[in-house]
C-alpha cells in the first residue's frame, strides 16, 4: 500500500477527495447516459432506412471518430474504477491508487466536459455538457470543431475543443447574451513581432454539406507609416488594439475584439460558466486564421478573402493621394486649388463595393477616404497643420507589405 508524500503548503485532506468512490460512481453512471445520448445522435446521422449508409458515414467520419473516442474513455473510466474497487476489496487500495483514480476521472471527465481533443487542432464536443448530478434525457449533438492556425509562426487559434477554451472565455466580458450560431475564438500571439491586422473567418457548413462563411477584421494601417522599427515600437505602444507578443485576445462575431490580460490574472468570473451556442444545422464548423499582419509588414495566411490585397490597395491609395498633393506644393500649385482637387474626389459618392472587389474598386474607394482625412485635418487644425502631416506622412520609408 503506497503512500502520498504531503507537498508544501497542501496537506493530504486536500489532495485526496474523502467521497471518491461515490463521486466516481455517479460521474461513470454520467458519462455512461451521455454516451448513450451520443450514440442515439450519431445513429440518426449515419442511416438511412434500414441501415447504415457508406455517404453519409462517410460524410460523417469525423463525428464517428468523436463517438468512438468517447466511447474509449467511458470504458477506460469504467475499467479504472473496478480496478480501484478490486484493491480495496483486498485491503491494498493506497493513497497512490487513489489518487490515480482521481485524476483518470477528473482528466478524462475535464475533456468529455470542454472538448476531446483528436489532433492539435481538431476536436469533438457535445452541445450538452456533462452534469455528473442530474443527466437530461436530450440527445447530444457532436459538434466538429476545427481550428486552422499557424503555430509554426507563433499565431494560434483556440477554439471550443481545445482544453483551454472554457477558461479563457471565462476571463471575458463578452461570453454571454450571444445571439449568433457560432462560438467565438481566442488568438494567441506568440511570436516575436506584434500582430496589427488579421482576418478570421468562420465556415459553417450544414447536414446538406451547404457552407456559410462569415469573418471578422481589423487593421492598424499608420503603423505601416513608420519604416524604423524604433519609431514603429513607439508608435504602437500607444494603441490599446496592437497585439503585442504573448497576449491573448478574445474574437467573435458580435462582440469587440478582448484582450483577456485586461480582466486581470487570477481574478474570479462573475458570469459562471459558458458553452458556446451551435446552431442545430451546423455539423462541421471550422475557424481559420484566414490572413494576419505583423508589423513589420509580413502577412501569413492563405488568404482566401484577398485581405492583403484589400490592406495593400489601402497603403496605396493612401501614398498616391499623399504624393499627388505634396507634388502640387511643389511645383507651386496653390493651396485653395489642390484643396478643390481633394474635395472633388471626396465628392465622388462611395462605391458599393463586391463581395470580391478588384484592386481598382479598392483603390477609388481608399482615395476618397484619404481625401476626405486631408480635408478633415484642415478643417480642424487648419491648412498650414494639414499640409505638414502630409510632408510628415511621406518624409520616412514606409513598411514595406509582403507575403511570407
Amino acid at each position: 500500500m503506497r503512500k502520498l508524500k504531503e507537498a508544501p503548503g497542501l496537506s493530504k485532506d486536500e489532495l485526496l477527495l474523502g467521497d471518491l468512490f461515490a463521486l466516481c460512481d455517479a460521474a461513470l453512471r454520467a458519462a455512461e447516459a451521455y454516451l448513450s445520448g451520443v450514440r442515439l445522435a450519431l445513429i440518426d446521422r449515419v442511416t438511412k432506412g434500414r441501415g447504415i449508409d457508406g455517404e453519409l458515414f462517410e460524410r460523417e467520419q469525423f463525428a464517428v471518430h468523436g463517438y468512438a473516442w468517447s466511447a474509449t474513455y467511458v470504458t477506460a473510466l469504467g475499467e479504472t474504477f473496478a480496478w480501484a474497487r478490486r484493491l480495496e476489496a483486498a485491503g491494498t487500495l493506497g493513497e497512490i491508487e487513489r489518487l490515480i483514480l482521481q485524476a483518470a476521472f477528473g482528466g478524462y471527465l475535464a475533456q468529455m466536459v470542454g472538448g476531446i481533443f483528436i489532433s492539435t487542432s481538431r476536436g469533438v464536443r457535445s452541445q450538452k455538457q456533462i452534469d455528473t448530478a442530474e443527466v437530461r434525457n436530450e440527445k447530444s449533438l457532436l459538434a466538429n470543431f476545427q481550428t486552422k492556425d499557424f503555430p509554426e509562426h507563433g499565431v494560434h487559434l483556440i477554439g471550443p475543443s481545445n482544453p483551454s477554451f472554457a477558461n479563457l472565455v471565462q476571463h471575458t466580458k463578452s461570453n454571454e447574451d450571444s445571439v449568433t450560431d457560432v462560438p467565438p475564438v481566442f488568438l494567441q500571439n506568440t511570436s516575436k513581432h506584434s500582430v496589427v491586422g488579421y482576418r478570421i473567418t468562420w465556415e459553417c457548413v450544414d447536414k446538406a454539406g451547404v457552407a456559410d462563411v462569415r469573418d471578422v477584421s481589423n487593421i492598424i494601417s499608420y503603423v505601416f507609416l513608420h519604416g524604423d522599427e524604433s519609431e514603429r515600437i513607439q508608435a504602437m505602444s500607444c494603441d490599446a488594439k496592437v497585439m503585442e507578443p504573448n497576449s491573448t485576445w478574445f474574437i467573435s462575431l458580435e462582440h469587440p475584439t478582448e484582450r483577456v490580460e485586461q480582466i486581470g490574472t487570477g481574478q474570479e468570473s462573475t458570469h459562471g460558466s459558458y458553452t458556446p451556442k451551435i446552431s442545430n444545422e451546423c455539423s462541421r464548423v471550422t475557424i481559420s486564421v484566414d490572413g494576419v499582419f505583423f508589423d513589420d509588414g509580413t502577412f501569413l495566411g492563405p488568404d482566401t478573402t484577398a485581405f492583403f490585397n484589400e490592406v495593400k490597395a489601402q497603403m496605396d491609395a493612401r501614398h498616391e493621394i499623399l504624393s499627388k498633393v505634396q507634388s502640387d506644393l511643389k511645383s507651386g500649385v496653390r493651396v485653395e486649388e489642390i484643396l478643390r482637387k481633394l474635395e472633388q474626389i471626396a465628392g465622388q459618392p462611395m462605391p458599393e463595393l463586391p463581395e470580391t472587389p478588384s484592386r481598382a474598386e479598392y483603390l477609388n474607394a481608399f482615395r476618397i477616404i484619404f481625401a476626405k482625412d486631408i480635408l478633415g485635418m484642415n478643417k480642424v487644425f487648419g491648412v498650414e497643420k494639414a499640409m505638414e502631416d502630409v510632408h510628415q506622412q511621406l518624409s520616412k520609408p514606409w513598411v514595406q507589405l509582403r507575403k511570407l
